[in-house]
């Protein structure tokens, strides 16, 4: 099904600004408009354990789960830990994802790091989001890239140094490998 109106009357989103419109303000739009599965691949993109059979959902959760992997991989290397045990099965494989890990793991900063995985998801959402601007997968691609814009714009110098406080003072033992790229 294809959602001309909606489609064509979202803001422009990029990493680099903060979006107009609040995700809750994007989610209630599409209640307005999404047919009962597109809806529900909507909050099946944007929240874990909603189940959903939607293609979109399927690629954006194949490409998400390899992207993880290779992050686990990287951060167990470097720990000179076993990674399997951070590690999910997927059917999919990109070697462009393996070659984004590797370039955002030889930057010299955790922030330059996080900037390249979010690049490389950026470009996952839009190679799944398709040629039809007014798609349902363009639609849940714009979800998933306002959720990084947001990620993004909620990023501040305070914040950042309280993290960097809060890695300082871990104790021993606490190194586990996370896949979630909030952290180091």
């Amino acid at each position: 099904m294809n959602y001309y109106y909606l489609a064509s009357s979202l803001p422009p989103v990029t990493m680099d600004e903060a979006p107009r419109m609040s995700l809750s303000d994007f989610v209630e739009l599409c209640d307005d408009h999404l047919v009962a599965r597109d809806s529900l691949a909507l909050r099946a993109v944007l929240e874990d354990g909603v189940a959903s059979d939607h293609p979109t959902v399927s690629k954006w959760r194949e490409k998400e789960t390899q992207l993880r992997n290779t992050i686990a991989k990287a951060r167990a290397h470097h720990k000179k830990l076993d990674p399997s045990p951070y590690v999910r099965e997927h059917e999919d494989f990109d070697t462009a994802i393996e070659l984004a890990v590797d370039e955002a793991f030889a930057t010299g900063s955790p922030l330059g790091r996080e900037k390249a995985l979010d690049a490389c998801r950026w470009s996952l959402i839009e190679e799944i989001e398709g040629y039809n601007a007014f798609s349902a997968a363009a639609v849940l691609s714009y979800a998933l890239k306002l959720r990084l814009a947001i990620r993004w714009a909620s990023f501040d110098e305070e914040t950042g140094k309280q993290e960097v406080e809060s890695m300082v003072n871990r104790q021993p033992g606490d190194e586990g490998i996370d896949t979630d790229t909030d952290e180091e």
